[in-house]
Parts: C-alpha cells; structure tokens; sequence
C-alpha cells in the first residue's frame, strides 16, 4: 500500500443512492448521502481489518424513538489514477421498538452495493 491514499471517493448505488466521502490533510472527514451532508464531529471513522468504516446519524429520532445509521466500507488502495471500485454502503435501523418484533435482533440493516472512483485531491478540504 502506498502511503498517497485517495482522500475523494464519488459513489452510486442502487435506486440512485448517491454517495460522496472525502477527507481533508488535517484529518476532517465529510459524508454526503443522497444530498445531506454530515462533517466534522457528526462523521466517526474506524479502521477494521477490511477497510475503514465511515459511519453517520441519517435520523436521529423517529416517531418511535427509532435512530438510523448509514455505513460506508471504504477499501485500502493502491495508488492509481482515479481506480474504479465497488464497495458497499449500509443502512441501519433500530428495530427493538418495531411493531411485532419484540424479541431477536435490535438492529436491521439493508445493504447496498455501490460502485465509483477514488481520487487524490491535493488540498481537499472536507
């Protein structure tokens, strides 16, 4: 792996799902989905074993008191001139006050595939 990773990622998925990642040199991190931008604080990263992953608040209470999260698995790269790449995006839902479902799983999730580029920006800001 080189140490000049891409720091602009310009993602589509399924149903036009729109999603734009980027990093600036200080270490900001800006996450846009389908138009909603959230930076700064909002954005929480962690490195796992297969890539980092970008996570975000898209609602922060429903009429249930219900949070929903959106994902994004971002690869290590190679430095490359704007490489094509498929990942995927997660979308999750809190599911312990859902009507008919009060055991099992607290949480579902709806992943999609997403497919874009990568790219280094010098001087990106997020």
């Amino acid at each position: 792996m080189s140490s000049a990773q891409p720091n602009q990622f310009d993602l589509k998925g399924e149903n036009d799902i729109q999603v734009q990642y980027s990093t600036s040199p200080s270490g900001e991190h800006s996450l846009t989905v389908d138009g909603k931008t959230h930076a700064g604080k909002a954005v929480s990263t962690r490195d796992t074993p297969i890539g980092t992953l970008v996570t975000v608040t898209t609602l922060i209470s429903d009429r249930a008191g219900n949070r929903r999260l959106f994902s994004l698995l971002v690869p290590p790269f190679r430095e490359s001139e704007d490489p094509e790449f498929t990942t995927i995006g997660i979308f999750s839902f809190d599911a312990e006050n859902a009507v008919g479902h009060p055991n099992g799983a607290l949480r579902g999730y709806e992943a999609i595939e997403l497919k874009g580029t990568a790219r280094l920006v010098k001087g990106a800001s997020a």
